[in-house]
């Protein structure tokens, strides 16, 4: 089973990272989906374009409703730039030991130094940090989200944060910056300056256009140098270690 189910939220993501591209026009609510309709699924992204705290009590209703359908364990992978109290934290750890299902929360970084720039209303990065001790002293399942690459970050940057993060969480997830041309931030920070690509995106189901980073290999092999371990997308990192970070042997 490997089949992916990326979701989006009702509500408007709140962190203001200058380089979002969602709209929020598209895609499916997962409070309106049953384990049923999802058919073959081993990995939920529940919550892809907003924030899961700022979501209402049934978001989480519908996450215990789903485990407790489906015909085998998920994994919800959720991304997190935001602070999190310990009753929240509570709340993942008894879902985790209630359900065969796991959530997995994901830490994610754009930067370093720059992090205010770019993530303006996001949580710092030396928060960040504490957010990761935090989940890995609790043994929920998380890894470093370093997506995306901004080409305009140097890759040096890359490399001290990397080197911060790797005695926290030796799981990275490396990838690219999507953008949408047109837009201001296309317009200031990539218009004329990178090399742009495509490729068809099978979740969201149309080309999209992104860039990678000058320094996109020597960023990899980086974390490998450090002693982490590395993968171009979530869905890799669980088929080949598993949801939890035990799993890296």
């Amino acid at each position: 089973m490997s089949q992916r189910l990326f979701c989006s939220g009702h509500d408007r993501c709140k962190n203001g990272c200058i380089y979002c591209f969602s709209d929020w026009s598209e895609g499916q609510y997962f409070g309106e989906l049953s384990a049923a309709q999802a058919g073959d699924v081993s990995v939920v992204y529940p919550i892809c374009d907003s924030e899961v705290l700022y979501q209402t009590e049934d978001f989480f209703a519908r996450l215990s409703a789903y485990a407790e359908e489906a015909a085998h364990p998920v994994v919800f992978s959720i991304s997190t730039k935001c602070p999190w109290t310990a009753a929240q934290l509570d709340r993942i750890e008894r879902f985790n030991r209630t359900y065969a299902s796991v959530i997995k929360l994901a830490v994610s970084f754009s930067a370093l130094e720059h992090l205010p720039q770019t993530e303006p209303r996001a949580l710092p990065f030396e928060g960040r940090l504490e957010l990761l001790k935090e989940l890995t002293r609790r043994d929920i399942p998380t890894n470093v989200l370093l997506k995306p690459l901004l080409p305009f970050i140097g890759g040096d940057e890359y490399r001290r944060l990397i080197l911060r993060c790797v005695g926290l969480c030796r799981r990275f997830v490396v990838g690219d910056l999507y953008v949408s041309p047109g837009t201001p931030f296309f317009e200031t920070y990539i218009a004329g300056r990178y090399p742009l690509l495509t490729k068809y995106s099978t979740w969201m189901e149309k080309e999209v256009t992104y860039v990678r980073h000058p320094d996109y290999e020597a960023i990899l092999s980086a974390v490998g140098e450090a002693g982490g371990r590395v993968w171009e997308s979530d869905l890799a990192m669980i088929r080949d270690s598993g949801p939890t970070p035990e799993a890296d042997g």
